[in-house]
């Protein structure tokens, strides 16, 4: 029977009433046992270093993420005051004889640069481990430039269109051919404004001003002039 008094470990020895004290109560332990002990510990603290470290680690990798979100992909959509008002007007006839098919080709297309590059997702393709992203994003067809030659068919009707598919055309190819991550954008901005406000009744959420099709005016063309000149730089290159 063990009993503690005042610090002090009594280990009854037999059946009598002698008693061996010690001191330190460690003390009373084989000298196996406490070596042991003692490593115990030092692994414990040894494994919250490195929790804490990883903790850390993580925390940092958080705010540089949040940093490129916010602040390094700086908006170039126009403002809720300053985007055009949305009315077909030209666009009308053109919008309205296309299929729904096509329609829902652009959703599509739209849906699939959300899912990859929206909220930030687009820093995946850009670092080290960035090859199954691009190798997944040109699964989807998208890097495929035939898939514009053959909306510019479908789109014929609608002015601007034909210019806008051969730019998502030569994008496809410098991202395809380059991995530039301001290739997927360009055309995810195209795409967008294509969906969101060439072919709908009102213009809704983020307006770029990157396509011809829109005929917004020469206040709106600062997103095509930029994608156009992204175009000439690097697609001789």
């Amino acid at each position: 029977m063990t009993e503690i008094i005042d610090r002090r470990l009594s280990l009854q020895l037999d059946s009598g009433n002698r008693f061996f004290y010690v001191r330190n109560p460690i003390d009373a332990f084989p000298v196996s046992i406490r070596e042991g002990g003692m490593g115990l510990m030092g692994n414990l603290r040894s494994r919250k270093s490195i929790i804490v470290m990883l903790l850390s680690i993580l925390a940092v990798c958080g705010l540089v993420y949040l940093w490129n979100v916010l602040f390094v992909t700086t908006a170039e959509y126009y403002k809720d005051e300053d985007r055009p008002l949305n009315s077909r007007g030209e666009r009308l006839a053109a919008v309205m004889e296309l299929d729904l098919n096509t329609l829902d080709e652009i959703a599509w297309i739209h849906g699939v640069f959300n899912d990859r590059l929206g909220y930030g997702r687009w820093v995946k393709f850009t670092g080290k481990d960035r090859a199954p992203y691009w190798e997944e994003i040109k699964s989807t067809g998208l890097l495929n430039p035939e898939k514009y030659d053959q909306l510019a068919q479908r789109l014929a009707d609608l002015k601007g269109a034909e210019t806008d598919m051969a730019r998502l055309r030569e994008l496809a190819l410098i991202a395809d051919g380059k991995q530039d991550v301001d290739a997927l954008k360009y055309m995810h901005r195209i795409v967008h404004d294509l969906d969101y406000w060439v072919c709908a009744d009102e213009g809704r959420e983020d307006f770029w001003g990157a396509t011809e099709s829109f005929n917004s005016g020469e206040q709106y063309k600062n997103g095509v002039r930029q994608i156009a000149r992204y175009i000439e730089e690097n697609a001789r290159n």
